[in-house]
């Protein structure tokens, strides 16, 4: 898992809304995504519920840059819907029907005629 995803000693997770250099975030951001996809998506989806409790601004921007990359969005909700399958959260429930239709989008974008 990114250790940046990872609890340190303390009980916070390393994003930080309250970080006063956005930069800083957002090189977290880009190193998160250096990964392999299938390893940032998994390492995400186990912290998402207590992320998105410490950090909401930064879980949704991670969220909303999965979405925009369609290959990651599909994938993403394969993780979602096996994981809710076998260890229900509405956390991730929401997420999975938020890329669903965000795949949805995609094909009726592309499927116009």
């Amino acid at each position: 898992m990114p250790r940046a995803f990872s609890r340190g000693s303390g009980s916070n997770l390393i994003l930080d809304d309250r970080c006063e250099q956005p930069e800083v975030m957002f090189s977290l951001v880009h190193f998160l995504e250096s990964f392999a996809i299938e390893e940032q998506l998994q390492a995400f989806l186990t912290v998402v519920p207590q992320l998105i409790a410490t950090t909401p601004d930064w879980t949704r921007i991670l969220h909303t840059r999965i979405l925009n990359d369609e290959a990651a969005c599909r994938l993403y909700r394969e993780k979602l819907h096996s994981m809710n399958a076998s260890s229900p959260h509405f956390i991730r429930q929401l997420l999975e029907e938020n890329a669903t239709y965000r795949l949805n989008k995609y094909t009726n974008t592309y499927n116009v005629n």
